[in-house]
């Protein structure tokens, strides 16, 4: 009797152990799997092969997490283009395993490459072309922030449908029509659409994505990487986009009414090319607030705003360096930014090294009227005789506060209107600012001296108590509450607000423009005292490593600060 009951209770027991899983535990997938049940309940028994993934999440029910051991997936082992992974509410999915992890804690998705192809004959890298290749490896399907996708590579998508516009863009992910998923530590890299978002397309959709890095991308027409579209507003922190291309916004493009938040991003070597050529980096247009906070933008270049083109936007950009960005024409204008139509705020940020016919730095037109408070801008070059290697304005009024601008170039040397050259009506507001050649325009209390940066060859260009700049700011201008220079440090130190991008005083807590041994007492009351942990305001000039924290790992920096 036990021997003829023994297989119904395994069955049964075996029965009970799978809806465990499949109610509570992950699921588990291993492309190259070639054992066990295949039915995901453990590692050793994971869905297999290249459609594992497209399976495990057909079997998913709500609250499940799918964990996907390094290999290639495929959407589908069919020909056809169109069917893309679909994300879903309520079900994550996490790659990055190596195929023994017993927590998700343990996974290692740098190591353990974990890759979503759009490849369906595999035969990119032999030479064979992409015509076969998925329009959409991704497609977010009208989900939340509970569906999640973690710690992937995704690849070799293709959307350039003749004739299907939906099939023309985001050929790595595709949100439209209100997607707002999770996307994190995913690298979308060697995507390409015809009409725009090699890497993501957005039409009136708003995810979260964090920690991703998004290189490789052809755009086509718009957005090497992003395009989003009327009303997105997606929120991305932490990001990386790099060497990516289209004929207008080489990195990003947001149009129509977009307000996104982008927080610790670097754009760097994006190129727009071509017939469009604008916005090497990004494209802001139509309406919208973006909001740009402690961003750098490297490198990138187009015929007309290597870094940003504004164009009826008025973003709202932080704490952010604009380096290196170029024209590619000997005509072009605004190697960092150029606005037309458009009114951004920057505040405590740096332009250096971007070179344009004119405006090196920054080109305003057409009744741009942008507010630039607490920015330095040094080492811009504009070719053209008297065309601005800093500003240049041809019938705006930019207004320029508690500013430096030294060391701009054009053809006519270093001169006043090197650093802010005005043409047509309007015309520059500055004041409160160091302006090289001395500034005679609009406005008051500017001086023309040397800011004395600290290390200026090295890239430095932080100034100290001696500098003419320190604590000659605006003396009427209230920054926020939470406001910090570039450094991370509290905007206002010793009542006063300097000139420039960053603020003087790192460890000079008696105010008197020098750091000596009678700082070190109030550093040690401000490590072992009440005040330990997050930096509080009358703290804040010794968090050296600008970790948020005064412990003992500031004590060498203060020490520099000592003996410089």
């Amino acid at each position: 009797m036990m021997t003829q009951r023994a297989p119904f209770l395994t069955v049964l027991i075996f029965t009970i152990s799978a809806a465990a899983t499949l109610a509570g535990g992950p699921l588990h997938v291993n492309a190259n799997l070639n054992t066990g049940n295949d039915d995901g309940s453990s590692w050793a028994n994971a869905y297999q092969g290249s459609d594992g993934l497209r399976q495990a999440v057909l079997d998913a029910t709500a609250g499940t997490e799918i964990w996907v051991a390094s290999g290639v997936y495929k959407p589908t082992q069919t020909t056809s283009r169109f069917i893309s992974f679909n994300l879903r509410n309520n079900v994550q999915i996490y790659g990055g395993f190596d195929g023994s992890e017993t927590s998700r804690d343990q996974r290692d998705y740098e190591t353990n490459e974990t890759i979503l192809s759009g490849d369906l004959n595999e035969n990119d890298t032999g030479g064979g072309g992409f015509t076969e290749n998925s329009y959409q490896v991704v497609d977010a399907n009208n989900t939340n922030p509970s569906a999640r996708l973690d710690g992937f590579t995704i690849t070799a998508g293709n959307a350039n449908h003749p004739s299907i516009m939906t099939e023309q863009v985001g050929a790595g992910i595709v949100f439209i029509d209100n997607d707002r998923p999770s996307i994190a530590n995913c690298r979308v890299t060697g995507n390409r659409a015809t009409f725009g978002g090699g890497a993501c397309y957005m039409r009136t959709s708003s995810p979260f994505i964090t920690n991703c890095t998004f290189d490789n991308n052809n755009g086509g027409n718009f957005g090497g990487a992003f395009d989003c579209f009327n009303n997105s507003n997606p929120v991305i922190t932490d990001c990386k986009f790099i060497n990516n291309i289209a004929f207008r916004a080489g990195g990003v493009e947001f149009f129509g009414n977009c307000n996104p938040n982008l927080t610790r991003c670097l754009f760097r070597d994006n190129v727009a090319a071509g017939g469009g050529a604008i916005g090497g980096a990004m494209y802001i247009a139509q309406g919208g607030i973006a909001n740009i906070n402690h961003c750098t933008f490297e490198s990138n270049s187009a015929r007309n705003g290597g870094g940003i083109y504004n164009e009826q936007a008025s973003p709202r950009i932080r704490n952010s360096i604009f380096d290196g960005n170029f024209s590619t024409t000997t005509t072009g204008q605004g190697g960092g930014m150029y606005n037309t139509s458009a009114s951004p705020q920057i505040t405590d940020s740096l332009f250096v090294n971007n070179a344009a016919r004119l405006g090196g730095a920054m080109r305003n037109l057409s009744n741009s009227n942008p507010l630039l408070t607490n920015v330095t801008v040094t080492n811009n070059d504009a070719t053209g005789s008297g065309t601005g290697g800093g500003l240049s304005n041809a019938g705006t009024s930019p207004t320029v506060r508690s500013s430096i601008f030294w060391n701009n170039t054009d053809a006519t040397g270093t001169d006043a209107s090197s650093q802010i050259a005005d043409s047509g009506a309007g015309g520059a507001n500055v004041r409160f600012s160091d302006v090289q050649g001395g500034w005679t325009g609009a406005g008051n209390d500017n001086i023309n001296q040397d800011p004395l940066f600290l290390n200026p060859a090295n890239q430095d260009f932080r100034i100290n108590g001696q500098s003419p700049c320190a604590n000659t700011g605006d003396p009427f201008f209230n920054p926020a509450n939470d406001a910090t220079d570039l450094d991370h440090q509290a905007r206002e130190l010793c009542g006063l607000i300097d000139m420039g991008a960053y603020e003087s005083g790192d460890g000079d807590a008696d105010c008197d423009d020098v750091v000596d041994l009678f700082d070190i007492d109030e550093y040690n009351l401000c490590v072992t005292g009440p005040d330990n942990g997050p930096v509080a305001n009358d703290c804040v000039m010794f968090d050296f490593d600008g970790d948020d924290d005064i412990d003992y790992a500031d004590a060498a920096g203060l020490w520099v600060a000592v003996t410089e």
